[in-house]
């Protein structure tokens, strides 16, 4: 992919396993700038950058259809926003579950949506949202069954979606964007954590 570094790097520290996970390269569609640079790990914590516009982000190379996902992140204030996903192969048709993603503008790190796409455009799509300060640690979880989507952040569902699910195999990635993308601020930083794929 062209947005990907060439050469896989294993992550191990995230979540203990063997999993392969790309960090990010180049330029994405939006006009997100990343460099692999701006990833690190560190005691089983995966550690985002934001400097002005250019900012980190991974992506498992492991797909599955349907399971859970478990894992604790914060950002700290400042420039630029986040997003935590899953994703459908490159070259299918959009499907996406964004279930926790900052607001463009927001530099407190007040609020996130969650939102699943299955087209282009906002006809093919559905949010929720919940408010709580993202600079401290949380924990959220995705439930994906045949007939639903499920999002819980501390264990409290805020995101419950029962149509158009995902009948393929998607992949989490984890990444951030920069000044030009998300706004202006300080330089930040996302932290992800305990993560666990069943």
């Amino acid at each position: 992919r062209r947005d990907e570094a060439r050469t896989p790097k294993k992550l191990y520290a995230v979540d203990g396993t063997d999993q392969d996970w790309h960090r990010f390269k180049s330029t994405g569609k939006l006009g997100q700038k990343w460099d692999p640079a701006m990833v690190s790990t560190s005691h089983h914590r995966l550690t985002e950058r934001i400097q002005g516009d250019v900012a980190g982000g991974v992506g498992s190379t492991h797909y599955q259809l349907r399971g859970r996902y478990d894992m604790d992140f914060r950002i700290s204030a400042g420039a630029g926003k986040f997003v935590l996903l899953l994703g459908g192969r490159e070259g299918t048709p959009f499907n996406e579950l964004d279930f926790a993603e900052g607001k463009v503008g927001d530099s407190r790190r007040r609020e996130i949506i969650a939102t699943r796409h299955w087209g282009v455009g906002r006809s093919h799509l559905k949010q929720h949202r919940v408010r709580a300060n993202f600079t401290r640690w949380h924990h959220i979880t995705v439930v994906w069954k045949r007939h639903k989507m499920n999002v819980r952040l501390d264990g409290v569902r805020f995101a419950h979606f029962t149509r158009h699910i995902s009948k393929t195999p998607m992949a989490l990635k984890i990444q951030t964007a920069g000044a030009n993308i998300g706004g202006a601020g300080a330089d930040a930083r996302l932290q992800v954590q305990h993560l666990k794929i069943s």
